[in-house]
């Protein structure tokens, strides 16, 4: 009988021994290589950066591992740690990766059940998952098993749980304990209730079917079952399962997220090359709620200008106390987009928001606010045999003006004659000091139209330009995070005395009155000094102010530089600035701006536009300039020789057929305080006048223009010949 069965055994034996080796081969060709690993490699790091606040300011939940909210396993909660294991591995301590008789024991009730009621895997077979994620079968389990001894005996029973912790999967792509709090409750893990931990400890579960937005009350049963295990374990007092038993949760929607991805990028970059290395957390100096509620006020103002064809724009606030980033908007293509063109640093023509620095400048070498400027027609060669008429917005001119009102009505053609005065080069070279470095031609490509704004600079550039004069003078950059160390000792640019001057202008409502109008736009509740700026054909419209303690910039335009349709810096940004500094002033009490003790009151006797009268003004001068000032400003336009300004040489006149031959005329200046003018083309005397202009019959062909002009002071002055063209 014995003998009858024995083959079949040792066969039935045989068949059981090659299965278990094949088994054994095919589970240890599917375990991975090496022992799984926990650690996050550098690849998928990513510094954290937050707010002032420690609002969190670049999360992704797109990302295969939670890298942005990543805590240590002393800052989870006690009791969410109980209970987090009683749930899901209440033998976690024990077993070495698997738990054989829970896993028999969730066998026997799915068969009882006649369906899958539990799963039985351990915290650590939950992370081999997580690393290692395969098709869900029997087959998977098996491995995960192997798998998670080999885990246990790389990585020490707190390593494995604060990964898991941190990883474990919720509902919308939330990842770990710490994303799901702010998910579910929007708080942090230390402010929970002891039913908002249990509640997290029972989604790890369902985290789909019982998300709690969806299905507020899917995780009551498993919160009340799970309370009164961890009672019956002493884990909760019986006064604490009382209260818990007691309490209700209420979920609230994550507020959006601080829409700042650009600003966090070039925080890093500038993090990485002063201070090397990037460190693990940054903390920044932006505002989080000026961040968004900036943003909301530019992209309404995109909005009311869709029609005028003006789609993106930037904002930025420093705050020159401090000297901090505040806030830094970009809106492009009409919303927000953290992948697009950076508009804050993106190079564009910053229009007549120069003219502080030029204006500055000349009250350093000796002009006053009360000097007057020319404000007439000026005509100046540009290029090979061109002339460029330089025209104020308005078109209107007003003879001669003050430097206060030639800046605060920001008046192109006395900028042109500001520009003459203290020469290009030194304007530019004031302006690198000012951190303007996206300037980075010779001073003869930019040419006197560097004081009209015919170069490109950034945003930020101009914000702390503009920072350096509310800062009285003194220019350092903004920082971007707290704590850091400091880009440089603020330099002196201009002096206290010339900053607050310039700020004083800017803030008077009075100077801007030709051009503005009075109580218009620029005419904020609580003194701010304004510049607005506007580029050629409306490709660019700026608006930059300070206050006692903000400076803010805004530009509007669009990246494609395609022009607007009429919208200027009053028009467009202005209207932004003026709701940023209200919302400012929620935050600080207004103050006036800072004025130089050292300047000096003095009544000034301001001519009328038609010189016929003069009103009597108070001033501000510099001490230096004190008593040398006449009570009428004298001109700032010398008395060196006078010279033909038009035509310039070698200039190229076309007749336009559109007007007869005998009615077109051109207008031959001479420069100087002229009292007679003769006029000579080709040597032949064409015609006298007893002002410095004279209208000349164009005739084609190749001539030459001199002129004998007498002056004020009865000198006599043979100027010429100049060649040119007319066809």
């Amino acid at each position: 009988m014995i003998r009858r069965f024995a083959a079949p055994l040792r066969w039935l034996i045989g068949l059981v021994l090659i299965g278990v080796l094949v088994l054994a081969w095919m589970t240890h060709q599917q375990l991975a290589p090496n022992p799984i690993s926990l650690e996050i490699s550098d690849g998928e790091y990513r510094p954290r950066v937050y707010a002032r606040d420690a609002t969190a300011l670049r999360i992704s939940y797109q990302s295969r591992w939670n890298v942005d909210d990543y805590i240590r396993l002393h800052d989870v909660p006690k009791r969410l740690r109980d209970a987090v294991i009683l749930a899901e591995d209440q033998h976690f301590f024990e077993h070495a990766g698997m738990d054989w008789p829970a896993r028999l024991h969730a066998l026997w009730q799915n068969i009882v059940a006649m369906r899958t009621v539990r799963g039985a895997s351990t915290i650590t077979e939950q992370v081999v998952r997580i690393v290692q994620p395969r098709p869900r079968g029997l087959w998977a389990r098996w491995i995960e098993s192997f798998e998670a001894i080999r885990i246990e005996r790389a990585y020490s029973k707190s390593e494995i749980l604060e990964f898991y912790l941190n990883q474990v999967p919720y509902a919308a792509n939330r990842r770990g304990v710490a994303q799901a709090a702010r998910y579910y409750f929007s708080r942090a893990l230390n402010t929970l209730s002891d039913r908002e931990m249990l509640t997290l400890a029972v989604l790890v579960r369902a985290p789909s079917r019982l998300d709690l937005h969806r299905n507020p009350n899917g995780s009551k049963h498993g919160v009340r079952v799970l309370a009164d295990r961890m009672r019956v374990a002493d884990l909760l007092s019986k006064r604490e399962h009382t209260a818990l038993m007691k309490s209700r949760i209420e979920t609230h929607r994550v507020a959006l997220r601080t829409d700042a991805a650009h600003f966090v990028r070039h925080a890093l970059r500038h993090q990485a090359s002063t201070h090397g290395e990037s460190k693990r957390a940054i903390t920044t100096t932006l505002d989080p709620h000026l961040q968004r509620r900036a943003s909301a006020l530019l992209n309404e103002r995109l909005d009311a200008l869709e029609a005028y064809n003006a789609r993106d724009g930037g904002l930025v606030i420093v705050d020159h106390v401090e000297n901090h980033i505040v806030s830094w908007v970009v809106a492009t293509n009409g919303e927000y987009s953290p992948f697009g063109i950076d508009t804050v640093i993106t190079r564009r023509q910053p229009g007549s928001t120069l003219k502080p620095f030029l204006y500055a400048l000349a009250l350093e070498r000796g002009w006053s606010a009360a000097t007057e400027v020319p404000d007439a027609p000026l005509a100046d060669a540009v290029g090979v045999g061109g002339l460029h008429q330089y025209r104020n917005y308005s078109r209107r001119h007003y003879g001669a003006v003050s430097v206060r009102d030639a800046l605060g009505n920001s008046l192109n053609i006395p900028a042109i004659h500001t520009v003459k005065f203290v020469g290009i080069e030194r304007f530019l070279q004031r302006l690198h000091r000012l951190g303007l470095r996206s300037l980075t031609k010779r001073a003869d490509h930019y040419g006197e139209g560097l004081a009209l704004g015919n170069a490109e600079v950034t945003l930020l550039e101009l914000v702390e330009a503009y920072a350096s004069i509310a800062r009285q003078g003194r220019f350092t950059r903004a920082a971007h995070s707290l704590g850091g160390r400091a880009d440089a000792k603020p330099t002196a640019v201009f002096s206290a005395e010339v900053a607050t001057l310039v700020a004083n202008i800017l803030s008077d409502d009075q100077a801007r009155r030709l051009e503005f109008g009075a109580n218009g736009v620029l005419a904020l509740p609580h003194q701010t000094a304004v510049k607005t700026g506007t580029s050629t054909d409306f490709r660019d419209a700026w608006a930059i102010g300070f206050n006692h303690r903000y400076t803010v910039g805004v530009w509007i335009g669009n990246l494609d530089r395609r022009p607007m349709r009429g919208v200027t810096g009053a028009r467009g940004p202005a209207m932004i600035l003026r709701s940023v500094f209200a919302e400012l002033e929620r935050k600080v009490e207004p103050r006036a701006l800072a004025l130089s003790p050292n300047l000096v009151v003095q009544e000034v006797c301001q001519a009328t536009p038609d010189r016929s009268n003069c009103r009597k003004r108070n001033e501000y001068f510099l001490p230096k300039r004190l008593g040398a000032q006449p009570t009428v400003a004298a001109k700032s336009e010398s008395h060196d020789a006078p010279t033909i300004r038009q035509p310039v040489v070698d200039l190229r006149l076309a007749r336009d057929p559109r007007i007869p031959d005998a009615l077109e005329r051109f207008e031959f200046e001479v420069s100087g305080e002229i009292t007679r003018v003769q006029w000579l083309v080709d040597d032949k005397v064409v015609g006298e006048s007893a002002q410095p202009t004279w209208l000349w019959p164009l005739t084609p062909g190749t001539h030459t223009v001199s002129a004998v002009a007498t002056t004020s002071d009865g000198k006599n002055w043979t100027l010429g010949p100049r060649r040119f063209y007319v066809r």
